[in-house]
């Protein structure tokens, strides 16, 4: 595959799509209200273009206080997003001041699949 970067200002061939990197972060602990429109929306709204925003189930348990009586599982009172965002608008996303407190933000990681032998 051939690319440039390139612009000639008479030619009649242009690209149809510009390429960007994508970067894919999990936020998590996020409000169990919140959905996924208010995620993008949110996400827009710190002038991020996005490229992806699903809701996953929370990868990580909370401690609870030792004098918990609360038997409920710590994940059902939150919720947790897969956010692709354009890998240039990175600072933007990840600015801590724009974010409520203790939202937690990291790189997504893939899972390994277990294949049976």
């Amino acid at each position: 595959m051939i690319a440039t970067s390139s612009s000639v200002g008479s030619s009649s061939v242009t690209a149809a799509n510009k390429w960007y990197r994508k970067s894919v972060y999990y936020v998590d602990d996020v409000d169990g209200s919140v959905t996924e429109d208010s995620m993008k929306a949110f996400i827009r709204s710190l002038s991020v273009r996005l490229v992806s925003c699903y809701a996953v189930k929370p990868r990580r348990r909370r401690r609870r206080p030792v004098n918990s009586d609360d038997d409920d599982d710590d994940r059902s009172h939150r919720t947790a997003f897969r956010v692709g965002i354009n890998a240039d608008d990175k600072h933007l996303l990840l600015d801590e001041r724009k974010w409520p407190a203790y939202v937690a933000i990291c790189e997504w990681f893939f899972k390994t699949k277990k294949t049976e032998d």
